[in-house]
């Protein structure tokens, strides 16, 4: 049972599969459009975006983040200048790019539809392992297997990557984001801003270093797919036990359609059936690479199953017993919310989740009704009278394993599983939240795009904004499989 190194998402956003056989040395440009059109269609987005989140975002109202204003302000005034020298559809991109920039929040985005084709590759792979770039794997002389990426025509490979990969996607204050991302720093698509880089040097395996000069090519549309399909298949749900002696649960997804639902209900069943089959187990492995959030429902699960229901229950009403959720209670999450339980019934979701969103709807409708700004719920408060304390289930040694994906609700079950003595976590340190969550989305009123809105604060949530997990064992190893995994926690268990 192999893991792939996930393919994070491309410098580029890749739509199309238009072969194109020369590498450039510049940006193509795309005169298919005339340029002040374009700036002029850049800015009326620009400008219906900063709306939108000036009108729905719950960081306005928030008395705990006073500089949010001046934050989108700030994104909105770049952008807009970078809006006056759009060339390009690319340009364009990079210019609403500003407002995400400013904001710093992968629940507060403004994503704008842009054909990007399918990239450049210099004929090797890279990844983050911690300290840099290393080449993973490459089809020619040099750079060989397991480089160290030290620069590229004159320039510090580190500085290269923020201001080129996190200029258009990412957060590079966030560890676990140069894990995911930077390795698009060898994967170039058309809305460079500069030449691609030409000349790099490395640091070979037996510490010598090497000047490449680069061969920008385009992949066949045959690897292009392929590259694509690796990239949407996790590892699937389920649960699993090793010649090693070691339970093996895989929660790859948190946002299941109704097979995901399914083998969810199999991982139930087979946690029941062998409950007390785990108490023996060497260890217990909860994997959850690939992971980027969803409903915190199936973590939870997950650990009322190994540690039990109440001490589950108490544990999470300790921890979070000082925090509150406020919910806006404006027009548009009132009309998100309508509807939502009906949606999440027919997608064969648990009750329990579709009954949360209608009970949600009451209460916002209520706060809105009384003119509230918000609808604040006594979360912590809820919990504590909802439990009591209760010791855990005893279980041998339970390692979780992360990656620099890992978001939302994945970090939402990282916060469970690590209430409990005799858990580790694995692999590499996890992106961040801001204290702004549960996202909807509304279009653009010219149809270019649309704007991802938070609905949501957590308020005195113990895990801050921007706040990531860093792994107990650091995995530095080119490859991320599961047989790599499993020799980092057999060599902890030894003591090694």
């Amino acid at each position: 049972m192999q893991k792939k190194e996930s393919f994070s998402r491309s410098i580029i956003v890749i739509l199309s599969a238009a072969l194109v056989v020369s590498a450039p040395n510049a940006v193509a440009q795309e005169p298919t459009q005339d340029t002040q059109e374009l700036r002029d269609q850049t800015r009326e987005d620009i400008l219906d975006a900063y709306e939108l989140l000036a009108m729905h975002h719950p960081g306005m109202y928030n008395p705990f983040d006073p500089g949010f204003a001046e934050r989108l302000e700030d994104g909105k005034r770049e952008a807009l200048l970078e809006a006056q020298a759009a060339d390009t559809q690319a340009d364009r991109m990079l210019a609403v790019q500003a407002i995400n920039n400013a904001l710093a929040d992968g629940h507060a985005q403004v994503t704008i539809a842009y054909n990007g084709g399918m990239g450049y590759r210099p004929g090797f792979e890279a990844a983050w392992r911690g300290d840099a770039l290393y080449v993973t794997s490459s089809s020619q002389a040099t750079p060989r297997r397991g480089a160290k990426l030290i620069s590229c025509d004159g320039e510090p490979a580190t500085d290269l990557i923020e201001k080129e990969v996190f200029r258009a996607f990412g957060r590079p204050k966030e560890a676990g984001q140069w894990w995911q991302m930077a390795g698009s720093f060898f994967r170039r698509g058309d809305h460079s801003t500069k030449p691609y880089p030409q000349a790099c040097s490395f640091l070979s395996p037996e510490g010598s270093v090497e000047a490449v000069q680069l061969r920008w090519e385009r992949p066949s549309l045959e690897e292009f797919k392929a590259r694509l399909e690796a990239a949407a298949r996790p590892d699937p749900l389920g649960m699993t036990h090793t010649e090693n002696g070691l339970r093996w649960i895989t929660l790859s997804s948190f946002s299941p359609g109704p097979d995901g639902v399914a083998a969810y209900d199999q991982i139930f069943s087979d946690l029941r059936a062998q409950s007390d089959a785990l108490e023996d187990a060497r260890a217990i492995v909860l994997d959850l690479r690939g992971n980027k959030g969803g409903s915190s429902t199936w973590s939870r699960r997950i650990a009322e199953h190994l540690w039990g229901r109440e001490a589950v229950a108490w544990a999470m009403a300790d921890y979070f017993r000082d925090t509150e959720v406020w919910y806006l209670a404006d027009e548009g999450n009132l009309a998100y919310f309508a509807g939502l339980g009906t949606k999440l019934r027919e997608r064969g979701l648990p009750e329990e989740i579709a009954d949360w969103a209608d009970e949600m709807h009451v209460s916002l409708s209520a706060a809105n009704a009384e003119g509230g700004i918000f609808y604040k719920q006594l979360y912590g408060m809820e919990l504590l009278a909802q439990s009591q304390p209760a010791s855990p289930r005893s279980l041998p040694p339970v390692y979780v394993i992360i990656d620099g994906g890992c978001v939302s609700a994945c970090l939402d079950a990282v916060d469970t599983f690590t209430r409990f003595e005799g858990v580790k976590l694995v692999g590499a340190p996890t992106s961040a939240d801001t204290e702004y969550l549960e996202t909807r989305s509304e279009p653009l009123p010219s149809g270019r795009g649309r704007v991802v809105l938070p609905t949501k604060i957590w308020v005195k949530r113990p895990r801050g904004s921007g706040e990531v997990y860093l792994p107990d064992l650091l995995v530095t190893d080119l490859d991320w499989t599961t047989e790599t995994m499993v020799e980092h926690i057999l060599r902890d268990l030894d003591g090694g």
